[in-house]
């Protein structure tokens, strides 16, 4: 009898466990497949301790083109920084050394629309979790921002993302296997986990839990002062020009159908503004502060192959995805109401992805912010 007690109380820990780490809070519903070719990957996770010790924060190799620690252009939209983003300095601008980027998650399920803190930041990548709902992996370095919500849990893919800008990331949890994952990589320091411990982050009453999280630019870079983390990373400046590329055709409109009617990513053209306006499905995708819907000034669709894993991440048995951006792939680049199509390329984890056309040479990117829409091979993205 007492043996049944205790296998009774271990399969509710189990339930419990699961439910606790379920986070895309649509209707009960199975998740569809991801894809007819995705095939299932076991991804073991080294278990280590949720505080790493005597790990050293990740440092850039010098090989790599940096930024001069005092800029007026933004590294990741090549645009002049704002007058707000100057330092005491003046006209020499801000030090851009005495900042760090911030790598910040934000969920897309229909609860957490609208997001604040999109419209302000210089990349955003979307990608797909499991259940075939999306979450943004939103970068802040040369724009601040008041607002930044809901913040919600990592992924596999925040593992690629993370070094690639040499940024700070802030989520809240994971499942646990990712976290301990987390936990055992390069990251670890630099890692802003709202789970488990006293909220680091604002819990606003305007939403429920788990949809209320918030910070701002301003918040996250007061921690990061605190944890002694704003080492000044060295960073890349991305390939920017003003000029529009020749060997486009004609882009006026771009869908990546996550899955429809639920997730699906619209952008269309506006040529008045030169900037490409996003929609979720039929409906306009607004910033939860302006109210006015979010734009971009360039979208890369970016194929990549995509994976279903062993590691359970909600109650309802969802795998998570493993989304592999290192190697090669094919991509395409909407600029100036332009498509191009382009071979993206990246072999150093440290490094953004080399982007050029079919004979060889670089593209580069219109000043301005750019979202990045992660897609599996065999989804048929729609440009006309």
């Amino acid at each position: 009898m007492r043996n049944l007690f205790f296998r009774a109380l271990i399969a509710l820990s189990i339930v419990v466990a699961l439910t606790a780490c379920g986070d895309n809070n649509v209707a009960p519903t199975a998740p569809p497949p991801l894809a007819p070719t995705t095939r299932a990957t076991s991804v073991s996770a080294t278990r280590a301790p949720a505080q790493p010790t005597n790990a050293t924060i990740p440092t850039i190799p010098p090989s790599r083109k940096t930024n001069n620690a005092q800029t007026n252009v933004c590294p990741f939209t090549g645009l002049p920084l704002s007058p707000s983003a100057l330092s005491a300095q003046g006209e020499a601008g801000v030090n851009l050394a005495a900042r760090r980027p911030l790598l910040i998650k934000i969920g897309n399920s229909p609860p957490e629309r609208p997001q604040a803190g999109l419209a302000q930041a210089d990349i955003v990548v979307e990608h797909l979790t499991e259940g075939a709902i999306t979450r943004y992996a939103a970068l802040f370095y040369c724009n601040d921002a008041n607002e930044i919500g809901p913040i919600r849990s990592a992924r596999l893919i925040d593992l690629e993302l993370v070094p690639m800008f040499g940024a700070i990331f802030a989520h809240v949890g994971g499942s646990e296997p990712v976290r301990q994952m987390i936990a055992a990589s390069e990251i670890a320091q630099a890692d802003f986990d709202d789970y488990g411990r006293a909220p680091i982050f604002r819990e606003i009453t305007e939403r429920k839990r788990p949809f209320n999280r918030y910070t701002s630019t301003q918040e996250m870079y007061a921690l990061a002062a605190q944890k002694n983390l704003l080492t000044g990373a060295q960073i890349a400046s991305l390939n920017f020009n003003a000029a529009v590329p020749s060997g486009g055709r004609a882009a006026n409109q771009a869908t990546i159908p996550y899955r429809k009617n639920l997730s699906d990513a619209i952008f269309v053209y506006d040529a008045q503004r030169q900037v490409y306006v996003r929609s979720i499905g039929a409906s306009p995708h607004l910033d939860a502060v302006s109210k006015q819907p979010l734009t971009a000034a360039n979208v890369l669709v970016l194929h990549a192959t995509h994976e279903t894993t062993d590691i359970i991440e909600d109650s309802l048995g969802s795998r998570s995805i493993k989304i592999t951006l290192t190697g090669s792939g094919k991509a395409t680049l909407l600029r100036d109401g332009q498509a191009f199509d382009v071979t993206w390329t990246r072999n150093d984890p440290h490094t953004f992805f080399e982007l050029t056309t079919a004979n060889g040479a670089p593209i580069a990117f219109k000043p301005g912010n750019i979202w990045i829409q992660v897609a599996p091979p065999e989804m048929q993205v729609t440009i006309q």
